[in-house]
């Protein structure tokens, strides 16, 4: 690692973590409405059609693929596996919290990770869903 100078002067030591905060962007009400709300139509317009915001495509408003100038490039295979398997696991399996009251995430400084004490119980559904 080596000392990094910005544009604007600001001055990152060789060693030092730098990190955007991601769930700050995603629940700040000045970028989406009742931010901190979850709305699983926030991305889909009144009409039904998509929005301009593609789950692919990165922004300052949602940076989970990198920078716009810097995004990864196996973003649209990654998006497809992803939608496969969670539609997989939707259909087939059941899920369950063992302790519905616990704190399902612990939270170190501005970085939040699931808690390694849940339990989340899974079992095979006897007849998978089917669309």
């Amino acid at each position: 690692m080596v000392p990094y100078t910005m544009e604007d002067g600001c001055h990152i030591p060789a060693g030092n973590w730098i990190a955007i905060p991601q769930l700050a962007l995603m629940r700040d009400d000045k970028i989406w409405p009742n931010g901190k709300e979850f709305q699983g139509f926030r991305f889909v317009d009144e009409q039904g059609d998509a929005s301009e915001s593609r789950f692919t495509h990165p922004s300052h408003e949602f940076p989970f693929w990198g920078s716009i100038k810097h995004a990864c490039p196996a973003r649209f295979y990654v998006s497809v596996v992803i939608k496969m398997v969670l539609s997989h696991l939707l259909l087939d399996y059941e899920f369950k919290l063992e302790n519905p009251t616990a704190a399902p995430f612990l939270t170190f400084g501005k970085v939040r990770v699931p808690s390694p004490f849940m339990t989340l119980l899974v079992r095979k559904r006897s007849t998978g869903l089917r669309v």
